[in-house]
């Protein structure tokens, strides 16, 4: 009896060796080499699996589902979806994310170390975050401090690698980074062009700000205050990847 594996290769940040084994495991299996970047659609991927267990049908049609009730799909999800209905490939995938993120190269098929850089980033535009930096969580209680937020999900409280939702009106400072979310697709960004949407100057050291009516981004602020009280129900960006 034969079994295939599933290999889910999670945050990816292009790292040779990992890629290596994801990618043996599933070509020796006859499997799938698949990404996925936050662990809160780990449910869907696994339905998604499940699903292909029956027919590629169903994969189709809960694709469909997820478009109808998100609208459309993250990226990585999005390339679940591909690979598993052979639009593409896992190599494939890494190769696109080497173009689409800063600091991630292109993975070699041999143990060579050479590798495709990606093209300088554009200060003026907004910078696509890597897929191993943040984690998306939902407070989902009131007025809890931050700290307490962050080990009540099993993490460390590290200063700086906090981002809380921007909701009401307050002055931000100019060292703070800023980080987008594209509602449609879940994708994060940052970068200076970032900090210029919700208004904030590059000569100013703090200015007091609303949040802003972007229609198509939620706005997440970096909080290094250890008792920052957050707001049920809104969002919260955890730092994993340090050196991302």
């Amino acid at each position: 009896m034969s079994i295939k594996v599933y290999a889910v290769q999670c945050m990816y940040n292009g790292s040779q060796d990992p890629y290596n084994f994801f990618e043996s495991v599933a070509t020796i299996t006859d499997g799938y080499h698949l990404y996925l970047d936050q662990f809160g659609a780990g449910i869907n991927a696994l339905t998604a699996i499940c699903f292909q267990q029956l027919a590629n049908a169903k994969v189709e049609e809960f694709e469909k589902d997820l478009k109808a009730q998100f609208g459309t799909l993250t990226t990585s999800m999005q390339s679940l979806f591909d690979i598993m209905l052979k639009r593409t490939t896992s190599s494939e995938v890494a190769a696109s994310y080497a173009t689409r993120y800063s600091g991630i190269t292109t993975p070699q098929r041999s143990k060579s170390s050479s590798s495709t850089p990606p093209p300088p980033a554009d200060p003026t535009k907004l910078l696509p975050c890597p897929p191993s930096k943040y984690q998306v969580m939902t407070v989902d209680e009131d007025k809890i401090p931050q700290f307490k937020f962050i080990e009540k999900n099993g993490l460390v409280f590290h200063s700086g690698d906090s981002f809380y939702e921007f909701t009401k009106p307050e002055s931000i400072s100019a060292g703070k980074e800023i980080v987008l979310m594209e509602k449609k697709t879940g994708n994060l960004f940052e970068g200076v062009a970032a900090r210029h949407m919700i208004g904030l100057k590059d000569d100013v050291d703090a200015v007091k700000i609303s949040p802003v009516s972007l229609a198509d981004y939620r706005v997440f602020i970096q909080s290094k205050s250890k008792t920052r009280q957050l707001v049920k129900v809104t969002g919260f960006l955890y730092k994993v990847d340090r050196n991302a």
